[in-house]
């Protein structure tokens, strides 16, 4: 017994230090966290009244698009779901085969969605799908995350939020902090691609400012968020938005007048901030079962920024029924509308917490 027992640790032990695996961690130095106790992110239980909407036996519900008086959303199963703005009356769109991520909806009913898995898909109100870049200098586009749309539907904006990973080993990315993630714009009328922004860790959330002035980009594995000029003498540069932020930052969405909402997927990860200056252990992490990668905590967690990239609002609840990981946060008159990576629901606040 005692010999079977030591063949199979020498067996892990050879797995966790020997296996091949194509993460190749990058040594770096968070920003020390900032605090939960005190300040403009202490600890509160606003977001502990979440309602549960949209229940219709799918997980998954990402993101969450509002327009013409519905609720989008796209699920880890491949389905698009619309829904009325109580979450009843629920109807598939579209079933894209892949993972939806981000939507949004065109003046003409047409949906464009990031599909992680498909790539930037455009779907008709009758349900035909198209793709429009799932390839980019020949090279198969891995994650496509998140998109934003000019007033104008001229530009489409869209993370790819990793060019070495896909969806489903999103932590391996952020184990190897290897600057993986792009920003592609495409022009609908002539069907261009290009990119403008890249060397991201792990592109995330997009969001056009006031005027598509700028549109802002969450970079998840560094906890900050960019500024890219698109409009005036800075077009074509950019800059720290919001920066060292106490979570993940998800989505971004701007409430059209003065405030963009951005939902934190969960507040760091101890283990991944004990792995960042540490290569070689985070490649023997990176070898681990995903289940016991680290992962997010039951953190329900939004913040509110203004257009200055000041925190105006710091929304949470952490405890083991909070809706998390949410993963978006959208305005809709006095209300929030909240998607999670996993949940079963869509998430709704009728008023704004003070």
């Amino acid at each position: 017994m005692k010999k079977a027992l030591f063949a199979l640790l020498l067996a892990v032990t050879a797995y966790l230090l020997l296996w091949p695996t194509e993460v190749e961690p990058v040594a770096w130095q968070p920003e020390p966290m900032p605090s939960l106790e005190t300040g403009r992110f202490a600890s509160n239980n606003k977001l502990a009244e979440i309602q549960l909407i949209a229940k219709v036996g799918l997980s998954g519900p990402e993101y969450v698009q509002i327009s013409d008086g519905y609720l989008y959303a796209g699920y880890v199963s491949g389905e698009i779901m619309r829904f009325d703005l109580g979450g009843q009356n629920g109807q598939l769109v579209a079933h894209t085969e892949g993972r939806p991520l981000g939507i949004h909806a065109l003046k003409d009913g047409t949906l464009l969605v990031a599909d992680s898995v498909k790539g930037l898909l455009a779907i008709t109100p009758q349900g035909e799908i198209s793709v429009l870049a799932d390839q980019f200098e020949n090279q198969r586009l891995l994650f496509v995350d998140e998109l934003a749309v000019t007033a104008d539907e001229q530009w489409v904006f869209f993370s790819d939020a990793s060019n070495k990973f896909g969806v489903h080993d999103y932590k391996l990315d952020l184990i190897e902090h290897g600057a993986n993630g792009r920003i592609f714009r495409y022009h609908q009328p002539s069907k261009k691609l290009d990119v403008v922004m890249e060397h991201l860790h792990f592109a995330n959330g997009v969001a056009m400012g006031p005027r598509d002035e700028y549109m802002v980009v969450n970079e998840t594995g560094e906890h900050r968020v960019w500024r890219y000029w698109l409009q005036g003498p800075q077009a074509g540069q950019a800059e720290i938005f919001v920066d060292n932020l106490p979570g993940y930052p998800d989505n971004i969405t701007f409430n059209g007048t003065d405030r963009f909402w951005l939902a934190l997927a969960s507040a760091r990860n101890p283990m991944l901030t004990f792995l960042a200056d540490k290569p070689w252990l985070a490649k023997i992490a990176s070898r681990l079962p995903r289940w016991i990668q680290p992962g997010p905590t039951p953190h329900a967690f939004a913040v509110g920024i203004d257009l200055n990239g000041n925190v105006v609002a710091n929304l949470q609840y952490k405890a083991a029924d909070a809706y998390s990981p949410i993963t978006t946060v959208k305005q809709y008159g006095e209300a929030l509308f909240f998607g999670s990576l996993t949940a079963d629901s869509i998430g709704y606040l009728p008023q704004i917490p003070n």
